[in-house]
């Protein structure tokens, strides 16, 4: 006889292993009809709502009609080059560029000539077919008239011809603002001189000695009488042939006289700066109610002192002061109480200070004085 082992008692009664999976559905149905919020966020956020090919259509259409009916070009940078590559030829079609004025033809007795060298009066109304005694008569018809001899290399002269071959007019530009003209008239010829006037503009250069002021002026701009001007601005605290070293700076402000864009002069320096040895100087222009001008410092000093540097611009010193100085004629030692300075001929020569002249002429060893 076989003995079975006894079978363990279940954990859970079977009513209520039943009763828990029933729970569990109904929770899962719960779930599955009633979702969380977090699942409706997310389902939410995922949608996408996708238009029918019709309706795309239809709002394409209604987008084209607006944009007509306002009459606005649509926004693309290649609709505008479309345009502007259409638009191109149409301009040019409709609006073509008028021709210059200054190729209209010139009237059939028009002629033109330009002094060559060796070119005189007679010989440019010879070029044209004029008489030798159509010059007598232009020269002697008015006392300005004889400023047509004289003539310059490169000049023009411009005739005007009569349909006989006579002289009706003639004109020339004599520098960049000053033209003359004759004009025949029934007393003979009528001289007429027109000068153009020149628009002012402020002009700026800057500077650094190298080699010398001159040179170094000019290559930064400067003419001639504009660095004798900034020279004798400055000629009360610089010695222009004594202390000019290489580097020193200059800075000016000046007024230039254009015509038709053309620089034709200069005019006063308003404002400049010279820095010599590591020393700056100022000077600015100003003028007063009776119309006279004068420089000033920036602290309002008048740059003009009791006496200048150096009585004659861009000279060398050819002989300094000395009380031991050996004489270069006697050979012997003799004081040289004062300094000698040397020029080019013709170099104009300014007084020292304020003062009365007791003498001009030779005196002596001191030669012309």
């Amino acid at each position: 006889m076989t003995t079975e082992p006894s079978k363990a008692p279940p954990l859970y009664p079977k009513t209520h292993l039943l009763a828990a999976s029933g729970i569990a559905a109904l929770l899962s149905l719960a779930l599955l009809v009633f979702p969380s919020s977090d699942v409706e966020a997310k389902k939410t956020t995922l949608s996408l709502e996708l238009e029918s090919p019709a309706e795309q259509l239809t709002q394409d259409q209604d987008a084209a009609d607006a944009v007509q009916a306002t009459n606005e070009p649509v926004a693309s940078p290649f609709a505008q080059i479309e345009n502007s590559d259409e638009n191109t030829p149409q301009t040019a079609e409709t609006a073509p560029v008028p021709a210059p004025a200054a190729e209209k033809a010139k009237a059939p007795g028009h002629r033109e000539v330009v002094v060559a060298k060796g070119d005189t009066l007679s010989t440019l109304f010879e070029k044209v077919g004029l008489p030798a005694a159509s010059v007598h008569e232009v020269l002697a018809s008015d006392k300005q008239a004889k400023q047509f001899s004289q003539l310059k290399h490169g000049q023009k002269l411009e005739f005007e011809l009569s349909s006989e071959g006579q002289l009706t007019s003639l004109h020339s530009k004599v520098s960049d603002v000053e033209t003359i003209t004759l004009t025949k008239n029934a007393k003979g010829y009528a001289f007429n001189r027109v000068t153009a006037k020149p628009t002012v503009r402020t002009a700026y250069v800057h500077g650094v000695i190298n080699s010398s002021l001159s040179q170094s002026a000019a290559r930064a701009g400067l003419s001639h009488s504009m660095t004798m001007d900034m020279a004798s601005v400055f000629g009360y605290d610089v010695d222009f042939a004594q202390d000019i070293r290489q580097g020193d700076e200059f800075d000016v402000i000046y007024e230039q006289k254009v015509v038709n864009g053309k620089a034709v002069g200069t005019g006063p320096i308003l404002s400049a700066r010279f820095t010599n040895r590591g020393k700056t100087y100022t000077a600015v222009r100003y003028t007063n109610k009776q119309g006279n001008s004068s420089y000033y410092t920036a602290d309002g000093n008048s740059m003009r002192k009791a006496f200048i540097r150096t009585p004659v611009d861009f000279a060398r010193i050819s002989s300094k002061f000395s009380m031991g100085r050996k004489h270069p004629i006697l050979n012997k030692i003799r004081a040289h109480k004062g300094v000698d300075y040397a020029a080019p001929r013709g170099t104009p020569i300014k007084a020292a200070g304020d003062g009365k002249v007791l003498l001009a002429g030779r005196r002596g060893g001191y030669g012309n004085t």
